[in-house]
């Protein structure tokens, strides 16, 4: 039985952690602002809330085209982050260490 056909286009991923106030901050419009760049799309999703009126935490899965995009969509995340005061956690390169 074919389970999928087609081409994945998106052969690049990151994983990153926004914490904050992030639901409050509006997460859909973070989420697509990744996603409507053509390039990139938020995979995975996982939210964290410790109580009313505290900050929490999202894991986001992100994959793109190619490592530069993957690489622009980082930069448009730190854009958000700043925009709405939250903290955003990028992965460590292996390659840089």
């Amino acid at each position: 039985s074919v389970v999928r056909a087609g081409e994945d286009r998106l052969i690049e991923s990151v994983s990153v952690v926004l914490v904050g106030h992030v639901l409050d901050s509006d997460l859909g419009d973070t989420i697509d602002r990744i996603d409507t760049t053509g390039y990139a799309e938020v995979m995975a999703l996982s939210l964290s809330m410790t109580g009313i009126n505290e900050p929490s935490s999202a894991y986001l899965k992100i994959r793109a085209t190619g490592k530069a995009e993957i690489q622009k969509a980082l930069s448009i995340l730190r854009e958000v982050g700043k925009e709405k005061q939250l903290l955003v956690i990028e992965p460590i390169e292996m390659e840089a260490i």
